[in-house]
C-alpha cells in the first residue's frame, strides 16, 4: 500500500552536535521502522518531524495496484495451464486405450500426436508465465516506491507498462491454446464415436456368423435324421470324436446338437 506519511530527522546543528546525529540530519523516511532509534546517545537532542501528505486520488500513482493485478493474472494463468496439462494427459490415456494396432487406428494416432504438440506448447507457455512473474518481482523489488508519488514520478511505470503488455499477450495466447485444445478434443470425440460404431457393426457381424453356424448344425441334425442306415453310419464315423454320451446310435441327438452349438460356435 502507498504510504502517505513522511518523517524528517532533525539534529540540533550546533558545535556540540556529534557526527552520528549530523549524518542523519534532514533524512526523510516513509516507514517508521526505518527511523534511527532515539535517543542515539545520552543528552541527544535530535527529533523527528511528522508530515501528513496531501493525497489526491487524481495525482496518486496506482503502481501498487498494478503490481497486484499483473501478479494475480500470471498466477491464475499458471494454474489454468496446470489444469490444461492434466486434462491433456487424461485425453491421451483415454484415446491410447482405444488403439488396437489396426489400420483404422491411424487417425487416432494422429490425434494423439496433436495432443502431444499442444502439451508441449502449454508447457512452454507455463514457463513463459513463470519467467515473467519473476521479472515483475525483480522490478517490484528494485524500482517500486511505496511512498506517495505521481505517475510522472513513478520509477516503476515504464517497466510496468512493458510487463502489462506482455501479460495481455500471454492472456490472449492462453485463450488461443484453450480453443486449440477444445478443437482437438472434439476431433477425439468424433473418432471415438466412430470407433464404437465400427466395433458395434463388427460385433453384429460375428453374431450373425454365429447364428449361421448354429443354423447349419441344426440343418445337419435334421438332414441326418432323414438319411438311411448306410449314410448315418458314415456320419457316425465323421463325428466319432464327440464324447460317447452325446451320441446315441448312428445319428445326432438333440444333445449332440447342443454340444456342437456350445463347442463349435464362434
Amino acid at each position: 500500500m502507498v504510504k502517505t506519511t513522511k518523517y524528517i530527522y532533525h539534529s540540533e546543528k550546533t558545535k556540540t552536535t556529534c557526527e552520528d546525529c549530523k549524518k542523519h540530519d534532514n533524512e526523510v523516511y516513509y516507514d517508521i521502522k526505518d527511523i534511527p532509534k532515539l535517543p542515539i546517545h545520552p543528552n541527544c537532542k535530535c527529533w523527528i518531524e511528522v508530515i501528513e501528505l496531501n493525497v489526491s486520488n487524481n495525482s496518486k500513482c496506482d503502481c501498487a495496484d498494478k503490481f497486484i493485478v499483473l501478479e494475480n493474472n500470471l498466477i491464475n494463468s499458471i494454474k489454468n495451464t496446470e489444469t490444461m496439462l492434466n486434462n491433456i494427459k487424461d485425453n491421451i490415456i483415454e484415446i491410447e486405450k482405444e488403439i488396437n494396432n489396426k489400420e483404422n487406428d491411424k487417425d487416432k494416432t494422429n490425434v494423439i500426436h496433436e495432443f502431444y504438440l499442444i502439451k508441449n506448447k502449454t508447457e512452454d507457455f507455463k514457463k513463459e508465465c513463470e519467467t515473467l512473474l519473476t521479472d515483475i518481482g525483480i522490478t517490484k523489488e528494485f524500482t517500486f516506491d511505496n511512498t506517495f508519488h505521481t505517475i510522472e514520478q513513478c520509477k516503476s511505470n515504464k517497466e510496468l507498462n512493458k510487463h502489462s503488455k506482455n501479460v495481455s499477450r500471454l492472456c490472449k495466447k492462453l485463450d488461443d491454446l484453450s480453443e486449440e485444445l477444445k478443437l482437438i478434443k472434439e476431433e477425439k470425440k468424433v473418432l471415438l464415436k466412430k470407433g464404437k460404431e465400427e466395433n458395434k457393426a463388427l460385433k453384429k457381424g460375428k453374431e450373425t456368423e454365429k447364428v449361421s453356424k448354429i443354423q447349419k448344425t441344426q440343418d445337419m441334425y435334421e438332414r441326418n435324421m432323414k438319411l438311411g442306415q448306410k449314410e448315418r453310419t458314415q456320419i457316425l464315423t465323421d463325428i466319432k470324436k464327440l464324447p460317447v454320451e452325446f451320441v446315441i446310435g448312428p445319428v445326432y441327438t438333440q444333445a449332440s446338437y447342443n454340444y456342437a452349438k456350445n463347442n463349435y460356435g464362434p
